[in-house]
């Protein structure tokens, strides 16, 4: 966990260390499933391309909902 002034979490693509922020504590469990998911899926597919969205997609299907729910319910926080 870290204090992260604006993401959700981060990740350091040279380094297996993904960081989640304090403030996911706000949010819903699904949320917060979605943003371990997706930080996750980064281990395979480093960038935001076309591989990463259909592994995302394969994983919660509905994380387009998970993550609108989490933009919602933690704000002036923004996920990558």
């Amino acid at each position: 966990m870290a204090g992260l002034n604006y993401l959700f979490a981060s990740n350091i693509l040279s380094e297996p260390t993904r960081r989640l922020n304090r403030r996911l504590i706000e949010a819903p469990v699904d949320a917060i499933d979605y943003v371990i998911t997706h930080e996750l899926c980064h281990i395979a597919e480093p960038h935001h391309g076309p591989d990463f969205f259909a592994l995302l997609d394969r994983l919660p299907p509905d994380w387009p909902t998970r993550k609108d729910r989490l933009e919602r319910s933690v704000p002036n926080l923004q996920s990558a």
